[in-house]
């Protein structure tokens, strides 16, 4: 076996490999939906809110600049994941929706 033989099998060998790691991404994507990159910070805004509301429900009764300050802060967070979820829902949509259609039969 010559020395290009072995480069030319090396480079199948590369490509092969190469192509089964693209269908393997394409697959995850596929099963996973693109939630993978949106959930994460979802979920630790969600429970920032959360922490919000709770001391904002600890200090109902004060007439504190601090409670005022974090009605602000909940109010901007709730419109930041109110956009957050609408920018997941586009993508959503709009990412994976040729695939959908044409292999839709299989779900």
């Amino acid at each position: 076996m010559d020395v290009q033989t072995s480069l030319n099998r090396i480079e199948e060998l590369f490509r092969i490999m190469y192509l089964g790691l693209w269908v393997l991404w394409t697959e995850t994507r596929w099963i996973a939906g693109p939630d993978i990159g949106y959930q994460r910070r979802l979920t630790l805004m969600r429970r920032r809110q959360e922490a919000i509301q709770d001391e904002l429900s600890r200090m109902a009764t004060l007439a504190d600049p601090r409670r005022e300050q974090l009605a602000g802060d909940l109010a901007l967070l709730e419109g930041d994941i109110a956009r957050l979820e609408k920018d997941r829902k586009a993508h959503r949509a709009g990412h994976l929706a040729p695939l959908r259609a044409r292999f839709g039969w299989l779900l």
